[in-house]
């Protein structure tokens, strides 16, 4: 992302953060940290950590293109204990 940047490669620069989201919303399909919460299971905090630790890098990715709404994403995954999600951008009717 960064050498895109120095190109001036907007394009190429927001495809490298997007692939970082894709990936992580598979492994929120292949992990289903849902059916941990449920099963009580162990692992749902490294697993949520995790998650919470992407969406700050995300956060931080997007700063260039969206000063914002990065700094809402960091906002909603900042300290110990995370605040009520509330919607990052308004709805488009």
């Amino acid at each position: 992302m960064a050498a895109a940047l120095a190109d001036f490669d907007f394009r190429q620069a927001t495809s490298a953060a997007w692939r970082i989201v894709d990936e992580a919303n598979r492994h929120i399909n292949k992990v289903r940290p849902w059916e941990l919460a449920k099963a009580g299971d162990p692992h749902l905090d490294e697993v949520l950590a995790e998650l919470v630790g992407v969406c700050r890098a995300v956060g931080d990715l997007l700063e260039p293109f969206l000063p914002d709404g990065a700094a809402r994403v960091r906002e909603q995954c900042a300290g110990p204990r995370l605040p009520k999600p509330e919607p990052l951008f308004r709805h488009i009717e």
